[in-house]
């Protein structure tokens, strides 16, 4: 059987990388394919013609951090649940696999074997994207030590999947079967956050934030702290070593808990069968709905929270019934709320942390705004829904009663509005801070005053412009742009990642050149008054965005009316 499962996991990873080679035939893959080699070249492998190397990345430093990090991790997989996707097999293994005559410690081990091959690219990958030449421990060694971290996690996080399914399957019974785990990890939690406690109390007071940071490193490092996390310290070692001696120091601690995980999850009971074959369900019942979709089919979701909704008029314009449908399938794929963490987040450090210390609200004053260009910018690559989706609807699209102009503005306002939101959260935090710094304020009060009037019409109109971007290029190079949530992955997916970024950015400058003239033709022309001739040139350059817009809609609403379905299948 073992070397039936070896063949196996040779054989599908010999056949994916061949797929993915054949895939560089196409012009367009091999055009990406060459973006994203050039892109990890002169990014992370490229030194500098001084010879000079950076500093290292895996220091003591930022591992300090990495222990409480995973602390929090594995706190939130048991209490709420790992992933159910970690049991999920293939549905070609569940067809042949599971009726065969092997017993479920060999499916275990099977999957765990599996597992490996991904454990081992993305050790490799790190380790490529990271090592630095001032580094003293060999890349292998470092390779080896992320992929013994990497396992023990895959590990853990199987067992706590199997725990939750015996717990759900035995009730107490079986928790019990698992107590050992649980009282392990509850009292590390418990002891790291007693013994932290005093640590960030003090680090709150302080008013710098660079000492308050020292401060929770240092109690990470000393005392009850780091005795209660030397089961994950001794994990993450062989990957954080200075050198070849303190790898070879570290290794067996790190092997023997990698060994203990191995035979936790090896013991699992008979409610393995049954969670594998449900997770397994709902991955294949995902790819069906994957497949129906590119083929313009009916599809059914799978396992949404109906409650999740916001309520829709009966009666209205019927596009905004399509900017409705974007927002709810944000909403309740998560991507929502991924949209508007980080201006709840920079609201809530605003308002409990900026007032204490005069350097924390002038730091979040100048990070704001390069939160929200990130967001500006990255925002459309993981919020796909808009034409970059329901392109694979093409046909049913063509059946609403509604132009081709209002359904590409629907499909815009459904992405853009969202990332506005989000955006706006983040003016909110701004704000905050900036009346908090003192009498010298870090940004003038006109100047924030303006921006925050005006700032509800620009992050609209850009966003829309963004969003306007992104969709006409997913409508006139269907080719050049994948469509839906999943697709093939890749150094060529990031190469069209890269190439996509390119042609947006460029484009966006371009749309961007009138308004910002006539916007700063408006605030000189105003003179003396400042903060009203900020708010009239950046409303006034909203305005002719917007009306560039209007016109660029209509250009791709008549192109949406001649595209076929058969030119995005």
């Amino acid at each position: 059987m073992i070397h039936a499962f070896a063949y196996l996991i040779r054989t599908s990873t010999r056949n994916r990388l061949a797929s993915q080679a054949r895939r560089l035939r196409q012009p367009v893959y091999a055009l990406a394919a060459v973006c994203g080699l050039a892109y990890f070249w002169f990014v992370y492998f490229r030194r500098d013609a001084s010879g000079r190397a950076g500093a290292p990345v895996f220091s003591p430093e930022i591992g300090a951090f990495v222990p409480l990090l995973i602390l929090l991790y594995l706190a939130w997989a048991w209490v709420f649940g790992a992933d159910k996707t970690a049991l999920a097999f293939t549905p070609a293994e569940v067809s042949f696999l599971f009726p065969a005559p092997v017993t479920r410690r060999q499916l275990i081990w099977f999957k765990i074997a599996r597992g490996q091959v991904q454990i081992l690219l993305t050790a490799t990958l790190w380790v490529a994207l990271f090592h630095k030449g001032a580094e003293t421990l060999s890349p292998v060694l470092r390779v080896v030590g992320f992929a013994i971290v990497l396992s023990t996690l895959n590990l853990h996080r199987l067992g706590v999947a199997l725990a939750h399914s015996s717990s759900t399957e035995h009730g107490w019974r079986g928790v019990r079967r698992h107590a050992l785990p649980i009282t392990v990890l509850g009292g590390i939690a418990a002891a790291t956050a007693w013994g932290l406690w005093p640590a960030v109390a003090a680090a709150w007071a302080m008013p710098e934030v660079r000492g308050g940071v020292r401060l929770v490193s240092l109690a990470l490092q000393t005392g009850p702290v780091s005795m209660a996390l030397w089961p994950i310290r001794a994990t993450i070692s062989v990957a954080f070593a200075a050198n070849a001696a303190e790898w070879v120091q570290a290794l067996p601690a790190a092997l023997a808990i990698l060994v203990a995980n191995l035979v936790w999850v090896a013991r699992a009971d008979h409610a393995f069968e049954e969670s594998a074959a449900e997770a397994s369900a709902i991955q294949a019942r995902k790819l069906a709905a994957m497949r129906a979709r590119r083929s313009g089919g009916v599809t059914h979701a799978v396992n949404v929270k109906t409650n999740r909704t916001i309520p829709l008029a009966p009666r209205g314009s019927p596009w905004v019934a399509i900017v409705w449908k974007n927002v709810m399938s944000l909403m309740r794929s998560g991507g929502l709320w991924t949209l508007l963490w980080p201006g709840v987040i920079t609201v809530s450090v605003a308002i409990g942390f900026s007032e204490r210390s005069e350097v924390t609200a002038k730091m979040l004053v100048a990070f704001v705004p390069f939160l929200a260009v990130m967001l500006a910018f990255f925002a459309p690559m993981f919020t796909r829904n808009d034409l970059r989706t329901d392109l694979l609807h093409l046909p049913m699209l063509k059946t609403l009663p509604l132009s081709g102009r209002q359904i590409v503005l629907a499909q815009i306002l459904g992405g853009a509005l969202p990332v506005a939101l989000g955006q706006a959260l983040l003016v909110v935090a701004a704000v905050i801070a900036n009346g908090n710094t003192g009498t010298d304020k870090a940004v003038a009060l006109w100047l924030m005053s303006g921006f925050a009037v005006a700032s509800p019409v620009v992050l609209v109109a850009l966003n829309a412009a963004n969003f306007a971007i992104h969709n006409g290029i997913a409508l006139l190079f269907p080719a050049w742009i994948r469509l839906g949530s999943g697709g093939p992955g890749g150094v060529e997916t990031m190469g069209l990642g890269i190439l996509t970024f390119l042609a947006v950015a460029v484009a966006l400058l371009l749309l961007l050149i009138v308004p910002a003239a006539v916007g700063a033709g408006a605030y000189f022309g105003m003179g003396a008054h400042q903060a009203a001739g900020l708010v009239a040139g950046l409303v006034l350059g909203s305005v002719v965005l917007s009306g560039e817009l209007w016109l660029l809609t209509t250009a791709l609403g008549r192109a949406f009316e001649r595209v076929e379905p058969t030119q995005v299948a």
